[in-house]
């Protein structure tokens, strides 16, 4: 009888022998499985990291030192921020134009004479501000009328000139038909371009604008006509 009960002992510390190896083996089992999981999920956290953008330490500085909200300053209205008083911004030179204090351009109409017998004016023969043009508005209204006066062209500076230009105006081909517009020194001499002009000289010129004597009646206007006339002398210097 305790012959059997030894083998039933033998038999059962076998058995827990068997069962304490096999859950230890598969304790190992398990620690080892999870050992391999852990170091493949490393190695994948590790391949994100390296594949992701890195910057460098300069990029990380500039871009610790830029705000996210700066905008660069408009051009022109970049503001000081200078330590001491604001600096004087220096002016743009001006370059002059030298003229000799010698020489005195002055060329001018003077004195301006209406002629008896002339047609009352809508506005008389004035000196305009170029000082060598004159202005005036008439209507002449049958033949034999006209509007005649003289002015004087005086050289009153320093330097001789000469007649670079004449302007006559106001008066239409059609007009010129039964109109004329002549201007002529006092002495009936011409006007012409080159006409000398020295200086300290004066000149008279007259001017008149007359209705033609000969004038045909096919040439005849059907009315009256307002007439707005101007002369220039343009003088350069000789």
């Amino acid at each position: 009888m305790n012959n059997d009960l030894n083998k039933e002992t033998k038999q059962n510390n076998r058995s827990r022998f068997f069962y304490s190896f096999s859950f230890i083996v598969v304790l190992v089992l398990i620690s080892i499985i999870y050992a391999s999981l852990a170091i493949n999920v490393g190695v994948k956290i590790n391949n994100k990291k390296s594949l992701s953008p890195q910057t460098t330490p300069v990029e990380e500085k500039k871009e610790s030192l830029i705000s996210k909200d700066y905008k660069p300053p408009k051009e022109g209205k970049t503001k000081y921020k200078g330590k001491g008083k604001k600096p004087t911004p220096k002016p743009t030179p001006v370059i002059p134009v030298i003229v000799p204090d010698d020489i005195n351009w002055k060329i001018v109409f003077k004195n301006i004479n209406i002629d008896n017998g002339s047609v009352r004016a809508v506005s008389d023969a004035m000196i305009m501000p170029s000082n060598t043009e004159v202005e005036y508005e008439i209507v002449l209204r049958e033949p034999g009328e006209y509007y005649s006066f003289t002015v004087n062209v005086e050289n009153d500076g320093n330097v001789d000139a000469k007649i670079y230009d004449i302007v006559r105006s106001g008066i239409t081909t059609e007009q010129e038909k039964f109109l004329t517009f002549e201007v002529t020194y006092l002495d009936g001499t011409a006007i012409s371009k080159n006409d000398t002009l020295l200086k300290g000289q004066s000149k008279t010129i007259k001017v008149m604008t007359k209705f033609r004597d000969d004038v045909s009646d096919d040439d005849l206007p059907a009315s009256s006509q307002t007439l707005k006339l101007v002369y220039k002398l343009i003088y350069i210097q000789k």
